[in-house]
């Protein structure tokens, strides 16, 4: 999870913040934190699935040292 800091920004840069914050993927809507903190479906998908590939993993190692 990405680290979140409030930072002041003079009234001249603001747009080239918001500029930053969007190329770096907060889409506008609520706080640029609640963005952050959101994950893409995609990135659960394949979290999903290294934790089922590991599972499996396990269990053939169970298997193969138990028989």
């Amino acid at each position: 999870m990405p680290f979140v800091y409030a930072l002041f920004v003079p009234r001249a840069d603001r747009n080239r913040a918001a500029d930053v914050l969007i190329d770096h993927g907060w889409d506008g809507r609520g706080s640029p934190r609640a963005s952050a903190m959101r994950t893409s479906g995609r990135h659960l998908r394949n979290v999903l699935l290294v934790a089922a590939l590991s599972l499996a993993l396990v269990a053939v190692l169970i298997l193969v040292r138990g028989g």
